[in-house]
């Protein structure tokens, strides 16, 4: 929410309850964390919750990876030795981070080792994003580099 989108948010929610004040308002976040939550308490006085448990998240076409690294120097080492090359061999690589600082590191030293790579985030402008986003799915790059934003969804059939 944090990212370029409450404003957009609450413009959406408040031209729906000017408007269509008796409809139900469905809202989906991958990241339920306290900006959510402030955000639907504030909009939604009574609100139901439904959660998935996260061992029903992972899609099994997807692979997914957990290494223990000792600082950032080895991440981006195991990053580009194991998970991108197994990645350019399969198809597209998503990789999350946490941060901006992170994704700018990561990306400039994926780029450094040859790497096509794209980067999103929410600071960017929603044409920047959507451009983003359509040139990995139409696979002029193949490494996206995402903080939770893509996180919230999105569907790429390429990614392994």
């Amino acid at each position: 929410m944090k990212d370029g989108f409450r404003d957009d948010s609450l413009r959406i929610m408040n031209e729906i309850k000017r408007n269509a004040s008796n409809c139900q308002v469905l809202l989906f976040s991958a990241t339920f964390n306290d900006t959510v939550k402030n955000f639907v308490t504030r909009t939604i006085p009574y609100y139901n919750q439904l959660f998935v448990k996260k061992e029903e998240l992972s899609l099994e076409a997807v692979k997914q990876y957990m290494v223990q690294c000792p600082d950032e120097l080895a991440k981006v080492h195991v990053i580009k030795d194991k998970i991108l090359d197994l990645g350019e061999k399969v198809g597209q690589t998503i990789k999350f981070v946490r941060t901006r600082e992170s994704a700018s590191m990561l990306h400039k030293a994926l780029m450094d080792f040859g790497f096509e790579v794209t980067t999103i985030q929410g600071a960017r402008t929603t044409e920047e994003r959507d451009k983003i986003v359509k040139e990995f799915k139409d696979g002029l790059t193949h490494v996206l580099i995402s903080m939770d934003l893509l996180a919230r969804g999105f569907d790429q059939s390429q990614v392994n």
